[in-house]
């Protein structure tokens, strides 16, 4: 979706009750299972605490370790409606998230998350750095542009068209019609943080 960032640890949903299995397979391939690092629990909380990681590199530097991550389907909180064939792969049972559900989950984990949890510090992260790319693309934060309004900037302008879109498309589940309302202040830069909503 556009975010120049390498894949440290390429990620793929299972469904809960076929975790198990699908972690003995990749093992049973030479990727051992492992435990993460506690740095990385205290600052990205269940997206890897509900993790399975497998190692994919030889090094024990925390900086070089890389995993293959298998995280249960019902973190994402996905449902089958909300996942489409990947161009990338010809086997029909990789399926992707469509776009409005990627950012609908991210928002949805940040609001079943405690108000400091690091998962959702982690998840507001992943946010902000997917709408920079993804909404606005990077010309949308030249120097240029900064001073702009919200209503003269273009990249600004293309965001909210695209959120719009999937309102009008009904992408968003009943009663979460919220989601994208909040989506909508966030790229427009009218939201506060309050308006993101916590778990007690």
């Amino acid at each position: 979706m556009g975010v120049p960032a390498g894949v440290l640890h390429p990620c793929y949903l299972v469904e809960d009750d076929q975790l198990d299995e699908a972690s003995n397979i990749v093992a049973g391939l030479g990727l051992s299972l492992t435990h993460p690092l506690s740095t990385n629990a205290n600052t990205e909380g269940k997206f890897v605490t509900l993790s399975r990681l497998h190692r994919i590199t030889a090094s024990t530097k925390p900086d070089s370790q890389r995993f293959l991550q298998l995280l249960p389907a019902s973190f994402a909180g996905l449902a089958p409606s909300d996942l489409i064939p990947s161009s990338s792969t010809s086997k029909a049972s990789i399926r992707i998230p469509r776009e409005s559900a990627v950012y609908a989950c991210l928002i949805r984990i940040i609001a079943l998350s405690p108000r400091h949890d690091p998962t959702r510090t982690q998840a507001l992260s992943d946010l902000g750095m997917l709408a920079m790319h993804h909404m606005y693309g990077m010309e949308g934060y030249s120097d240029e542009d900064d001073n702009l309004a919200p209503d003269d900037d273009p990249a600004i302008q293309g965001a909210l068209a695209r959120v719009r879109e999937w309102t009008w498309n009904r992408e968003w589940r009943v009663g979460e019609e919220w989601i994208g309302d909040l989506l909508y202040a966030y790229v427009e830069g009218t939201y506060q943080d309050t308006y993101l909503p916590w778990c007690e």
